[in-house]
């Protein structure tokens, strides 16, 4: 669930995307993307960890579990003027033998990627006190679901 102050934006089908101001200097734009993937079976913590990794511990902005899933939010060094983070939240969507190959589960992915505007002033405290535990609170709030259609 996304912060209500968050300005809902068009976006190509499997993406949600939002625009947050942060301060009158400061805005984002947010990419939310859902992907599977075959992969071992494993701890959902394990997986993300590997998938997302901070630059440094300092870069780490908010993780967490709930149930069998996980996240991670962390920000990226900035580049060209722009701040840049990135969440990951991972949890097998099916252990299913005809869907997955033996020793591999389906793992479906919560893709976030936010980035501020150039030119904007976007200071240490509005990624890592305002957008970073937004984005980690909207995806432990977050799960999937695999659902079957009929081929015509």
């Amino acid at each position: 669930m996304a912060p209500a102050q968050w300005r809902r934006r068009a976006a190509r089908a499997g993406r949600l995307r939002f625009a947050a101001t942060q301060n009158p200097g400061c805005h984002y734009d947010l990419t939310y993307r859902v992907t599977s993937v075959l992969a071992p079976a494993g701890e959902a913590r394990d997986f993300v960890a590997a998938r997302l990794v901070p630059a440094g511990s300092r870069y780490l902005l908010d993780s967490g579990e709930r149930g069998s899933a996980a996240f991670r939010v962390v920000r990226r060094k900035s580049v060209g003027g722009q701040v840049r983070v990135d969440a990951l939240w991972a949890g097998v969507l099916t252990r299913r033998a005809d869907i997955a190959p033996a020793g591999q589960v389906a793992w479906s992915e919560i893709h976030v990627t936010a980035r501020s505007r150039s030119g904007d002033e976007c200071h240490s405290g509005t990624w890592r006190q305002a957008l970073g535990p937004a984005i980690g609170d909207s995806l432990a709030v977050a799960s999937t679901t695999l659902h079957f259609s009929r081929r015509s």
